[in-house]
């Protein structure tokens, strides 16, 4: 909506113009692009499972493209975000393989896509290639369409591995399509969630995408969100559990070492040893000695004697990437 004084100058501006046509600087002047239809309704919470099942599916599917088509790949996940149907074909380039799947108990369809380039490639190494040739584009026949529903399975099935922590689904390449305007998946303005992805192959990078729109997912939207927030509450301690670990560390033994020195010497030096013989190690006289809790220096001591027992002291308490805090002991 715009306001009277917009709407004042939209009127003034075509009375004083009538009879000519209007220049493209001037209409984008007066032009607001706003589009109402556009709404997010994939939550934060369902964005996080997404990010939680595609970051590890790029780990996953890169360990098994390798078994399958004897190439390393690396996978690398760009962005996950919510658009309209509409947007998404609109900017799907016209050599463009588009794989239809399901994922029972998930109602709808969803979509996996990737160029013609790499569907070629990936072909050419089913049949004893390698991925070093750059193919020509052109159309695929009846055989290498065969051979790219084998390819397009390689990428849906482990989406099955990826999916078990939060719920069992059953991946299904149902189609494959060459024409991105003649698949409807959804309405134009349907909320869809993008996945975008790009494959490294012998340093070339090939992107694909995967589609979900939130109507095909909208019958399992709850069970998903819940069983994540499940987690959450799961790894989220309370303060009885928290005390009665506390409890239990208090009574854990741990193993104490103060380390008077150190030093290398030969083999031959150690079969000769014999009483009496000195060992110079790379301490020095007066410097304080590290204590250490399982292997990990955690304090420096100075050694002396307490009740006639060798004793140390505490003088400074080692920290992680903070300064050293000096404690007196008495």
């Amino acid at each position: 909506m715009h306001n009277k004084e917009e709407n004042n100058e939209r009127l003034l501006y075509s009375n004083l113009h009538k009879g000519r046509r209007r220049t493209e600087s001037e209409i984008q002047r007066l032009a607001r692009p706003y589009d109402f239809k556009k709404t997010n309704r994939f939550s934060k919470d369902l964005m996080y499972v997404f990010e939680s099942v595609y970051g590890n599916y790029v780990r996953v599917l890169s360990n098994y493209l390798f078994v399958r088509l004897g190439t390393n790949m690396r996978l690398h996940l760009e962005s996950i975000t919510q658009t309209t149907y509409l947007d998404f074909v609109m900017n799907v380039p016209s050599d463009t393989v588009m794989s239809v799947f399901t994922l029972a108990p998930m109602k709808g369809s969803f979509l996996f896509t990737f160029g013609n380039d790499f569907a070629f490639m990936c072909i050419d190494n089913i049949c004893g290639g390698s991925f070093d040739n750059k193919p020509l584009l052109r159309e695929f026949t009846a055989i290498e369409k065969h051979l790219l529903r084998i390819v397009a399975g390689f990428f849906i099935e482990p989406q099955k591995t990826c999916w078990q922590e939060f719920l069992e689904v059953e991946p299904t390449l149902k189609s494959l399509e060459f024409n991105p305007l003649v698949v409807q998946l959804a309405s134009d303005n349907e909320s869809v969630l993008v996945i975008d992805m790009n494959i490294e192959v012998i340093d070339n990078y090939y992107p694909i995408k995967l589609v979900f729109p939130y109507i095909s997912l909208d019958n399992m939207t709850d069970q998903l969100i819940v069983h994540n927030n499940q987690d959450e509450v799961a790894l989220a301690p309370d303060k009885k559990s928290m005390t009665m670990l506390e409890k239990h560390l208090v009574k854990t033994d741990v193993d104490l070492k103060v380390v008077l020195g150190e030093t290398n010497v030969p083999l031959s030096t150690v079969n000769n040893l014999k009483v009496d013989d000195v060992i110079k190690l790379n301490t020095e006289v007066g410097e304080l000695l590290p204590l250490k809790i399982e292997d990990k220096t955690h304090f420096l001591v100075q050694p002396g004697i307490h009740n006639n027992k060798l004793s140390v002291q505490v003088v400074t308490v080692e920290k992680d990437d903070e300064e050293k805090e000096v404690l007196n002991y008495e």
